[in-house]
């Protein structure tokens, strides 16, 4: 059995803004699909839906704007842990991804700033295991700004490093995360160009 059903606990720590700030926002999953007039759609948590792109073979929807479109066969979808990620993906008993997309951002007052730190207070208040940074760095998703940063955690005594790279705009907010057990000193290239492709994978329309 893969370690991540072995260690829920691992796997529960998708964090949303709104389980840390406990305001009851309706999270963007996907619930499902529908035709309408013909066309397909696509149905999300929150009540609202989105017509589905015409263009979208071999992608997957995660959230309203926001799709999975990696070419790399190890990459399989996994039942989402909680309710704040949206979408969730397994590519070895080692190394997964997730996706976390809220409908709040710069519009409602967040800064890069604020939503780093209450990422990893979030973090630190789940796991009981204070975030270890080990980098952070600016990049880009999907031709937006984002930053990504890098931390070692321990959760039930099992080591875990996060690579989560934030997106911020207007509207939304999303963390596109790969992380893998093992301790600081095993994330080396190999894993970080794992994250690397799963950002570049990653397709954000504009609002």
């Amino acid at each position: 059995m893969a370690e991540c059903c072995r260690h829920p606990a691992l796997r529960a720590l998708g964090l949303g803004l709104a389980l840390i700030l406990a305001s009851g926002l309706a999270q963007a999953q996907v619930v499902g699909e529908a035709l309408v007039d013909g066309r397909q759609v696509t149905l999300f948590a929150d009540g609202t839906w989105a017509w589905a792109s015409v263009d979208t073979s071999g992608c997957t929807v995660v959230a309203p704007r926001v799709e999975f479109c990696s070419t790399d066969p190890a990459w399989r979808p996994s039942p989402p842990p909680n309710a704040a990620v949206a979408a969730a993906f397994w590519h070895d008993d080692r190394n997964y991804g997730q996706f976390i997309a809220e409908g709040i951002g710069r519009l409602d007052g967040l800064t890069e700033t604020a939503f780093r730190d209450l990422i990893l207070k979030g973090t630190e208040a789940s796991s009981g295991s204070k975030p270890v940074m080990l980098s952070l760095e600016k990049t880009t998703v999907s031709g937006l700004p984002a930053e990504t940063m890098v931390y070692a955690i321990t959760v039930q005594g099992m080591d875990a490093i996060f690579a989560n790279t934030l997106v911020l705009t207007e509207r939304l907010t999303l963390q596109v995360q790969t992380y893998m057990i093992g301790r600081p000193e095993d994330f080396g290239d190999s894993a970080r160009r794992l994250h690397t492709d799963f950002i570049a994978a990653t397709r954000i329309k504009t609002e």
